[in-house]
């Protein structure tokens, strides 16, 4: 490996934990406790790191005051590909002293930048902002986490580029309530990114995407993960990454007896290719309108469209419809689950709250019909928070499902 790659590694190791130490990164490395101190000298030049006898720790910038920190179970030695390639990947967890997730998320990672605004523009309009925040986002990253906030058995793997946000993605993640990860890199395309418009009087939003590294993961990065796809009671993706990959994996899940969850967004109507290889199906109102052709505008509405879905080859479908609840269909019954009153401050991520807390409620036992009405629950209190990632705890769904006598 050459100098530029072990210190690339060896930056990423002081993003995740914060503090290393000669000793152990020359073990991993297989070079001499002074390469590692030239190494470490090299990264604190650049302000990134300060040494200490036997190790370096993490320099904190300011630049991260917008990323959400809580905690991280596991996570351990990153291992390098070989440097000829031009896309890397990183493992991070070690499969040796630890049992396979029981949710598995093939996620993306954007930065969501987000703008609040008194109203959207018009066609052709300019209009002032009040605030611009940068957050941790992508559907994979913001179901993932959650989740994990219902199951401590989370893991999430994403791919980002070789750039700032890279950096950024590598220390939010680590500092969230996610068990396992897995880091792509990719040289040639850029992290993702999203530019959200929200509006300051509802809480609605408008959201531009540019997918950069989440839409080419390839086989090869996915071969790391097959045997925790194999292993995991839930797996849950989107279409945030390239379709073929993602194709590929809910298929091998499917086949190894995981319970797969489909959210299908941004949409592409080639997902209805794979759909009988789909336990959970979840689109909002847009995208069963996609799937079935019908135009959801009340209940009736909407059973039409999950019966059509369900048709398609799915074995359970829930639409998600917003502030009215969702709508559960499996062939045999429906069943319509209102919305609660919620205090709308942010809707972006309201459905990646649904799916996340859906997936967790189902890998620890509880039925279809009742983790629904948990994550139902978990999405309303997610709009009463600004930022796409910014999830409530257990205590709070709780207390509302009480509250509402459910």
């Amino acid at each position: 490996m050459n100098k530029n790659d072990r210190q690339r590694l060896i930056k990423t190791r002081l993003i995740i934990d914060k503090e290393v130490s000669v000793k152990a990164l020359a073990g991993t490395f297989s070079v001499t406790e002074r390469t590692i101190r030239n190494d470490l000298q090299a990264l604190a030049d650049k302000h990134l790191c300060e040494m200490f006898y036997g190790g370096a720790r993490l320099i904190k910038h300011d630049e991260d005051i917008y990323f959400e920190s809580t905690s991280i179970n596991n996570i351990s030695t990153l291992l390098e590909a070989p440097s000829t390639t031009k896309a890397r990947s990183y493992p991070a967890v070690s499969r040796a002293n630890e049992t396979s997730p029981e949710i598995y998320i093939l996620g993306s990672f954007n930065i969501d930048i987000v703008l609040e605004v008194n109203e959207f523009p018009k066609v052709g309009e300019s209009v002032l902002a009040h605030s611009t925040k940068y957050y941790g986002g992508g559907k994979g990253a913001n179901q993932a986490i959650a989740a994990a906030k219902i199951n401590d058995q989370v893991h999430l793997t994403i791919k980002v580029g070789q750039d700032l946000f890279a950096d950024r993605a590598k220390n939010y993640l680590a500092n969230a309530n996610i068990a396992s990860l897995n880091i792509l890199e990719d040289a040639e395309h850029p992290t993702g990114n999203a530019i959200i418009l929200v509006s300051q009087p509802s809480g609605e939003n408008k959201i531009a995407i540019n997918l950069g590294a989440n839409s080419h993961i390839t086989v090869d990065d996915i071969i790391h993960d097959l045997d925790y796809i194999r292993d995991c009671r839930v797996f849950l993706t989107q279409l945030e990454n390239n379709f073929d990959i993602m194709s590929l994996a809910i298929t091998y899940a499917k086949k190894s007896g995981a319970t797969t969850i489909l959210n299908p967004t941004p949409y592409n109507d080639s997902v209805k290719k794979i759909l009988p290889f789909v336990d959970i199906i979840t689109p909002n109102e847009i995208e069963a309108f996609d799937l079935s052709g019908i135009v959801i505008n009340d209940h009736e509405s909407a059973r039409l469209a999950a019966e059509r879905i369900y048709r398609l080859g799915v074995k359970h479908v829930i639409i998600t419809l917003g502030d009215k609840g969702c709508h559960y269909f499996n062939g045999n019954r429906h069943f319509h689950l209102a919305g609660h009153k919620a205090a709308v401050i942010d809707s972006s991520g309201a459905g990646d709250s649904f799916n996340g807390s859906l997936a967790a409620s189902i890998a620890n036992g509880k039925p279809i019909e009742d983790s629904m009405i948990f994550a139902n629950a978990f999405a309303s209190l997610k709009v009463e928070r600004r930022g796409a990632s910014n999830m409530p705890d257990t205590s709070l769904v709780e207390a509302r499902l009480s509250t509402n006598n459910l």
